[in-house]
């Protein structure tokens, strides 16, 4: 008895004695209150299957046992719930929200951060590069029907929209559940809003307003080549006289249907008649179908002129617009200045 009570005295004096507890090492550190030391063999913590766990009466905080079923591996307790902390056998990070994620010491992998995380302010950094990637987010593949997007609300940055592996980027809007395509950019560069199949540099589907065009050119645009204007741009005084003024020459270069629009600002300074007609070239036969604008015994008095005509053609034709004056002395006044100005246009329909 004597025997058994020394031996009890000799094992508990020394643990009341030591501040720090070593197994394995007789120097444990100083920050540890117990240091288990070994190079063949690990640090084994209480196993227990999740209902066991659960079970445990009153858990204290920072309590750690290892899960056997389920989702096993290691849980600690935080004062008020258990939490997971590692897998055994694929290494998955319990991250915000629930979701769960792979990722390794070099950054490589994904995190999920579940289906709808709130994310507060994050910083991207801009990189030192000239084109950093500052936020990469890629398809599985870029196959059928694999893409990449980018949700804003209703609105939607996408890469491959018409899920065919092909590398464009889109903006879209959810719209009734409808999903058009407002602006398209496809591998050729060209850039199409309103559909997702441009065909030119800009391809616009829809009606285009702007308030002024800069160009480098004589036009910020060029004119339709089925366009031509022909206008009357200096001021003319003429002649009086008996018979036709040519004013301006409409050259029509192919066979075709054309629409002649006309505006021309007047005055004669004499009481005489003047008429502003459409004519053939060369003929001086009035076109059928137009009006001879005229006017009557006003003198010094501006008028204005304004007539559309349809022509047919079955080549390239010459037509001219003219006045016509009576006999008698005095100046026909074709004007264009700050208030109007005189001009024809001619289209060509078909």
């Amino acid at each position: 008895m004597v025997r058994h009570l020394l031996c009890i005295v000799v094992f508990v004096i020394p643990f009341q004695l030591c501040s720090q507890t070593g197994i394995g090492t007789a120097t444990p550190d100083a920050s540890a209150k117990l240091e288990v030391a070994s190079t063949n063999k690990g640090f084994l913590p209480p196993r227990m299957t999740s209902t066991q766990r659960q079970a445990i009466s009153s858990p204290a905080t920072g309590l750690l046992v290892y899960q056997t079923d389920g989702t096993s591996g290691l849980y600690y307790y935080n004062g008020s719930a258990w939490i997971y902390i590692i897998n055994s056998t694929s290494n998955i990070l319990p991250v915000a929200n629930g979701g769960t994620g792979v990722a390794s010491s070099t950054g490589v992998g994904n995190n999920v951060l579940s289906n709808s995380p709130t994310l507060e302010t994050p910083t991207i950094s801009s990189g030192n590069i000239q084109y950093p990637t500052s936020l990469n987010v890629l398809p599985t593949t870029h196959a059928t029907s694999k893409r990449a997007a980018i949700w804003l609300d209703n609105w939607g940055i996408l890469q491959d929209f018409n899920g065919d592996g092909t590398k464009n980027l889109s903006i879209t809007q959810n719209y009734s559940n409808t999903y058009p395509t407002r602006f398209f950019i496809n591998t050729n560069g060209n850039i199409g809003i309103g559909t997702s199949t441009p065909t030119e540099t800009l391809d616009v589907s829809g009606n285009v307003k702007a308030s002024s065009f800069i160009g480098t050119a004589t036009s910020a645009l060029s004119a339709p080549t089925n366009i031509t204007y022909g206008e009357i741009d200096v001021p003319q005084v003429l002649a009086a006289s008996t018979g036709f003024v040519d004013l301006v020459n409409i050259p029509l270069p192919t066979a075709g249907t054309y629409k002649i629009t006309y505006v021309v600002r007047a005055s004669l300074t004499t009481n005489g008649t003047l008429s502003v007609l459409l004519l053939k070239n060369g003929s001086n036969v009035q076109v059928s179908g137009t009006e001879a604008m005229a006017v009557y015994n006003s003198s010094n008095v501006q008028v204005t002129c304004t007539q559309v005509s349809v022509v047919n053609t079955s080549a390239a034709e010459n037509y001219k617009l003219s006045v016509w004056t009576q006999a008698g002395a005095g100046n026909i006044n074709i004007i264009n200045d700050g208030n109007g100005r005189s001009k024809v246009l001619w289209e060509k329909l078909n």
